[in-house]
């Protein structure tokens, strides 16, 4: 069980999130607003020149993901379907979570008394259906542009022995469960990838 609290609005009202990305020595600005409607939650989120619309639920369970409008996901069910210009894909989740997006995505499992927690991701390069861990380490202190935070440092890697190939690190905010910053890769031989909160504007 756990209690979400990021952020208690009003219908319609919008809370915006900025943060920094750093890839390689060039640093880009991220802008993610988070709404919340009749139906639950609607998250929009652009990066350079993406833009990603999710659908969740009240609790922010996934439920359908846009990118550019060209890339569908949803989940119905045990199901999860994709579809782009080039097909249609379905896999088979049965009970585990799809979280296509960690900053938001996680949240329910910082906040819940869970110690880890095993997920699926759709890789848009290719479409192949990744299961995922997250495992909750300790809390650090976490110095962002001159604030320090108590932050929920999580690792997140590959079940068993593909774990050794690859892992990132996911801070969150312990007093409003806001995301903090990501470090990791898109896998062996690619740049490393730094994602900073920068400011919470409601």
């Amino acid at each position: 069980m756990f209690l979400l609290l990021l952020p208690a609005l009003l219908l319609g009202k919008t809370v915006t999130y900025t943060f920094n990305e750093e890839v390689s020595g060039e640093t880009l600005p991220v802008t993610w607003t988070y709404e919340k409607t009749k139906e639950g939650i609607v998250l929009q989120g652009k990066e350079r020149n993406s833009k990603t619309i999710i659908d969740c639920y009240s609790d922010l369970t996934f439920h359908k993901v846009t990118i550019n409008d060209k890339l569908f996901y949803y989940r119905e069910g045990n199901m999860l379907f994709a579809t782009t210009p080039k097909g249609k894909r379905s896999y088979k989740l049965g009970k585990t979570p799809w979280i296509q997006q960690f900053w938001f995505g996680l949240i329910p499992f910082v906040q819940s008394t869970d110690e880890r927690i095993e997920f699926y991701v759709v890789n848009p390069r290719n479409l192949d259906l990744v299961r995922l861990k997250a495992i909750k380490r300790n809390v650090v202190k976490l110095t962002l542009d001159g604030k320090t935070y108590d932050a929920l440092r999580i690792k997140i890697t590959l079940p068993g022995f593909k774990g050794a190939f690859w892992k990132a690190y996911i801070f969150f905010d312990m007093q409003t469960s806001d995301f903090l910053k990501y470090v990791g890769n898109s896998g062996p031989g690619t740049p490393t990838e730094t994602i900073t909160f920068v400011k919470r504007k409601e």
